[in-house]
């Protein structure tokens, strides 16, 4: 996990949750939490945190929804599989900032490098003082490491939903 792209995207390594019931008993479990949702007020419905997702026999993507506070970008989503290990069931994945902020992070960073290399290029034949030249280049790496910072703290804002979504598969599993 020493790769800095890891460090940036995941919450964690591998985790394993052991089941004690049968594949299909842990599937029903997990689906009737992330499905069964009573509320007594209007409370509950807005500001009561709740298990989402996707599950089958042959993946298990699990995410935590504040319906008030939204966050999709940063917030660890669990995604996983059912294996057999030792002869017991367990679920084996890890808790990443979703699919769809990887890939547009990614993006973001190879068009923002191609548009540096440009201006570079530019300040390169450009005649102009050295002191604009210099405020023309720099820009583009300090608003992108202000938006790297920005992730960092929101993803350490959203390290408690790794302990919670991890309790409530334990409970489910149990």
């Amino acid at each position: 996990m020493s790769n800095p792209f890891n460090l940036f995207f995941s919450y964690t390594g591998t985790v394993q949750f052991v089941c004690k019931k049968s594949l299909d008993t842990a599937l029903s479990s997990i689906y009737k939490l992330i499905s069964d949702q009573k509320y007594s007020s209007s409370d509950e419905v807005l500001f009561r945190p709740r298990l989402k997702g996707k599950i089958s026999k042959s993946e298990v993507i699990l995410h935590r929804v504040v319906p008030a506070f939204g966050n999709y970008l940063t917030k660890p989503i669990f995604y996983g599989k059912f294996v057999e290990k030792n002869g017991a069931l367990v679920l084996k994945g890890s808790f990443l900032i979703s699919r769809f902020s990887r890939t547009s992070f990614l993006i973001g960073t190879l068009i923002l490098f191609l548009l540096e290399c440009l201006f570079i290029s530019s300040m390169i034949f450009s005649s102009d003082q050295l002191q604009t030249k210099l405020l023309f280049v720099c820009f583009i790496p300090v608003t992108y490491s202000l938006v790297v910072a920005v992730h960092l703290l929101l993803k350490r804002l959203n390290r408690g939903d790794v302990k919670w979504i991890s309790n409530e598969i334990e409970s489910a599993l149990q």
